[in-house]
């Protein structure tokens, strides 16, 4: 089975990487010329990759959710759009290490640390200058920047790409409060549904999705196999 290269992650880490789209068990990879592969598979395929190890096994989860339409929208305080005039960027960058912590580039112990965080610093970047993101929001209490949320519109389907709210104030609802902001918005926009990818190991979040009415569209393995 061929194996397509992935120029941007090759650059970016320093490495040959490859992707493969399995579609059955028992096949056959030749992967001699990678550092590193990303199999991805429908099932829980067990490979065995001649000359490489398996590091990671994850299960990627696309959530689902359609807008229905609200008559009396609820208000809600205390979210802005980024201004770097007021936050340092910096205070975004921390929160995007904890965002990511569930994430294969933090989880997968063979990625260097320093280039999982480069990863979420550049993702952040490209969020605030619309590759990444239509918008970057935050949640702020008394000039404390405590969460954040980007988004995506294609088409009538906004897509979250990330959330987090620092350890300290979890609990508080500010995660929802974050979603449902964006939620109203869309609606407004005329925008049909809200997509949400996350982790299997996620399971807090996904339990949240869950209760929030997410239903999932998509699930598929993930595995990373590095060149012994």
């Amino acid at each position: 089975m061929s194996i397509k290269k992935l120029d941007w992650d090759s650059d970016f880490f320093n490495l040959e990487i490859g992707e493969v789209n399995l579609e059955k068990d028992n096949c056959v990879i030749d992967a001699d010329a990678y550092d590193l592969v990303y199999v991805k598979s429908k099932n829980d395929s067990q490979l065995d990759i001649k000359g490489y190890q398996n590091t990671f096994t994850d299960q990627t989860l696309i959530y689902i959710k359609d807008l229905e339409k609200k008559e009396n929208e609820i208000e809600i305080e205390n979210i802005f759009p980024f201004d770097e005039n007021k936050f340092p960027i910096e205070k975004l960058y921390e929160l995007a290490y904890v965002g990511g912590s569930f994430s294969r580039f933090n989880l997968d112990t063979k990625f260097d640390k320093e280039k999982f965080k480069k990863l979420y610093r550049t993702w952040i970047d490209n969020s605030l200058n619309g590759k990444n993101a239509d918008e970057l929001l935050v949640y702020e209490e008394n000039g404390e920047l405590m969460g954040f949320v980007t988004y995506k519109i294609d088409n009538d389907i906004a897509t979250y790409y990330l959330l987090a709210v620092l350890p300290q104030y979890q609990g508080k609802k500010i995660g929802i409060k974050l979603f449902e902001y964006v939620a109203q918005k869309m609606r407004n926009l005329n925008v049909k549904k809200l997509m949400i990818p996350t982790q299997r190991s996620n399971v807090g979040a996904c339990y949240i999705y869950e209760k929030l009415g997410y239903t999932i569209l998509e699930k598929k393995y993930i595995k990373h196999y590095w060149k012994i």
